[in-house]
């Protein structure tokens, strides 16, 4: 069916449900093993389009693979004080904030300043260089 191969199709083509479509209408006619191998991948594949096929050329669109909720996540009203204590301090850094005990400055409007490393990651516009800064 595709000398190609299924995934080479898929970078190629303009809308990849089209193709996603054609396979899902092969395994209801000739099977799911059968379906795997003229479209060259796992059998796997095939019923993940199989189930996510409603009808519709819709459910056959890639989802998002973003995590739907954040149970860790800093609090907004957390997160807006820190970037005000950030924009008071500019030239503080995460380390200092979290070590007051070390001779750094105080951060006196803040509850929690260990959640600053994080809060201050999400928000700022410039990402640290190497992976030891905050």
């Amino acid at each position: 069916m595709c000398p190609h191969g299924y995934y080479t199709l898929l970078r190629e083509s303009r809308d990849p449900r089209y193709l996603r479509l054609r396979l899902v209408q092969y395994a209801k006619q000739q099977g799911v093993k059968p379906a795997a191998r003229a479209f060259d991948v796992q059998p796997r594949i095939v019923r993940k389009w199989c189930d996510r096929y409603d009808g519709t050329l819709a459910s056959l669109q890639d989802q998002s693979r973003a995590p739907k909720h954040q149970p860790n996540r800093t609090p907004p009203e957390d997160e807006e004080k820190i970037v005000t204590a950030k924009k008071k301090l500019p030239m503080l850094l995460c380390e200092a904030l979290r070590s007051t005990s070390r001779g750094g400055p105080k951060a006196e409007d803040l509850d929690e300043p260990v959640l600053l490393c994080e809060a201050l990651r999400s928000t700022s516009p410039i990402r640290p260089r190497s992976s030891t800064a905050c």
